[in-house]
């Protein structure tokens, strides 16, 4: 696993006002998740709208990183999953 996605996850989970051991509500996580995606769904339009004006703005590194923690929170949490088809590839 990722070192830098792994401590942002970790990051994720603790400023959170989560209830104990979270992933295991599947309703607590979806709920999470989604704010999350929204929150970086927006830094990226302003990262976009910001580039285009020529200023700096959120970068889409950590937008990246943010990114790949979400999935992993998914993961984890088992709402996202992989079917075998995928892993074979």
């Amino acid at each position: 696993m990722d070192t830098v996605a792994q401590v942002s996850r970790e990051e994720l989970l603790a400023c959170s006002d989560l209830p104990d051991e979270p992933l295991r509500d599947p309703v607590i996580m979806h709920t999470y998740l989604l704010g999350r995606v929204h929150g970086v769904l927006h830094r990226l339009l302003d990262w976009g709208v910001r580039a285009e004006l020529g200023e700096a703005g959120s970068r889409p590194t950590e937008i990246a990183v943010d990114l790949g923690a979400l999935f992993q929170l998914g993961f984890d949490a088992g709402l996202i999953r992989m079917t075998s088809a995928a892993v074979d590839e």
